[in-house]
């Protein structure tokens, strides 16, 4: 079963966001700070997907620091960066330097999310499999 971790200090959005995943078949772990989710990857927990929001968190980190962090590990696990409208120059910065593997506005509805979820870790499978 593919892991999943959602990364957002927004306790309601970490809930509603598990709810989704979990419905998807997908194992989820949850962290509500940049190095809260470090700490889950430092110890070896197996991440296929990190879903990250690029609004800051308690400790003034962003998801695009949780990705630059994830993206220099060997065989980094796939990134998600959801953001505001307003914030779409840093998202697609972020996707055009390969810190983000894909990004989506988070105000996306939920089978958006879910369609998004679905095709990275697909994505990931194939190039796991060497697929062209």
């Amino acid at each position: 079963m593919e892991q999943i971790l959602i990364v957002t200090s927004d306790r309601g959005i970490v809930s509603g966001r598990s709810t989704l995943i979990a419905s998807l078949g997908r194992g989820i772990h949850t962290a509500v700070s940049v190095d809260q989710a470090l700490r889950l990857l430092d110890a070896d927990t197996p991440i296929d997907l990190i879903i990250a929001d690029l609004e800051q968190d308690p400790e003034g980190h962003t998801g695009l620091d949780l990705c630059r962090a994830v993206s220099r590990r060997d065989q980094p696990p796939s990134r998600l960066l959801l953001f505001f409208p307003e914030q779409l120059a840093v998202a697609q910065e972020a996707q055009r330097t390969g810190l983000a593997t894909d990004i989506l506005v988070r105000r996306e509805m939920p089978s958006m999310l879910a369609r998004k979820v679905a095709q990275m870790l697909r994505d990931r499978a194939e190039e796991s499999r060497g697929a062209p």
